[in-house]
């Protein structure tokens, strides 16, 4: 999906199209897609992490500590370190 990102719109023939590509089972995304049956729990995860200040993703939290978008296993491990040494 993020090889599309800026360049496909993410409605809902292109969502069941690009899971199709994945291999992802049809029918049951389909339904989950079509009926909303997922859509409060997407909205609460979404309002909470709103709150903890999250715009973009891949954003992570290891004891409090933000940290945003991709980042080298050593930037974890800084962090990580910081925490244990307390």
């Amino acid at each position: 999906m993020f090889e599309n990102q800026g360049n496909v719109p993410f409605n809902q023939a292109n969502l069941k199209r690009f899971a199709l590509e994945l291999g992802v089972d049809a029918p049951t995304f389909n339904y989950c897609l079509d009926t909303d049956k997922h859509l409060e729990l997407v909205r609460a995860e979404t309002r909470a992490n709103t709150e903890k200040g999250v715009t973009s993703t891949p954003t992570f939290f290891i004891n409090g500590q933000k940290i945003v978008g991709a980042q080298p296993y050593e930037q974890f491990e800084r962090v990580i370190n910081i925490f244990l040494k307390k």
